[in-house]
């Protein structure tokens, strides 16, 4: 790969072909796009090197920093980081892998508690995961793609689904100001899908579809409640 260091958006830069190149090979820019051959930084190329950025635990600036280039450069498996489909698993530029399992831990516990559900985390790689909660960005397969901060925050199959996902570029918290949008919160949304809810029209219900910055509905409310009895009784 040619010197492309320190390239953004805008420029146009000999050999910044062969970075398109590297990100298509890998699934992160549109094999249908037409635009990997040239050398202009467009907003295409901003929108795949960020997204390579995130899935590398790198700043997501959307411009070919040292990190990024180095990262690039490395040697690697020739197996693409997204599939043809668009299809990956993501990860939140301010929420690892733990504080994820926790949130979803503590929403199936809420859903156990007013349900006959009984949820256990595995415990070895051997078993298998009957229901997943993933971030993702923007196209991802399945034909529902994300649309970036704020919008669409989430979204879930039903019960034979058994999968979550949640917009990896929201400013998610555990904590959350008005800023933010609360994780648990989401967690507990998704995952009544997964088990068969729909929306409620009750605006204090988790289930309810939208929800406001810094808001937390950690518990089902007893519009929740009646819905899931419902559904299993």
């Amino acid at each position: 790969m040619p010197n492309v260091e320190g390239c953004q958006k805008g420029e146009t830069v000999k050999g910044l072909h062969e970075a398109k190149q590297y990100l298509k090979n890998f699934g992160y820019l549109n094999v249908e796009s037409g635009n990997e051959n040239h050398d202009e930084f467009d907003d295409i190329l901003e929108s795949a090197i960020k997204t390579y950025q995130l899935n590398y635990n790198l700043e997501t600036s959307g411009i070919l920093d040292t990190s990024t280039v180095k990262q690039m450069k490395m040697p690697r498996c020739s197996v693409p980081d997204i599939a043809k489909d668009g299809a990956t698993s993501m990860k939140s530029a301010n929420v690892d892998s733990a504080t994820l399992q926790s949130a979803s831990i503590r929403a199936l516990s809420s859903w156990s508690a007013v349900s006959n559900f009984r949820f256990r985390v595995p415990t070895s790689f051997r078993e298998i995961n009957d229901i997943m909660m993933r971030f993702h960005r923007l196209v991802h397969g399945g034909g529902n793609p994300f649309d970036g901060p704020l919008g669409v925050l989430g979204h879930a199959s039903g019960p034979d689904g058994e999968e979550a996902h949640l917009d990896a570029d929201e400013n998610w918290s555990s904590n959350p100001d008005q800023s933010m949008i609360d994780l648990e919160s989401l967690c507990l949304h998704e995952l009544g899908h997964v088990l068969g809810l729909g929306h409620s029209s009750d605006t204090n219900a988790v289930m309810f579809s939208g929800i406001g910055g810094g808001q937390q509905k950690r518990k089902p409310t007893t519009d929740d409640i009646n819905a899931i009895s419902a559904l299993y009784s």
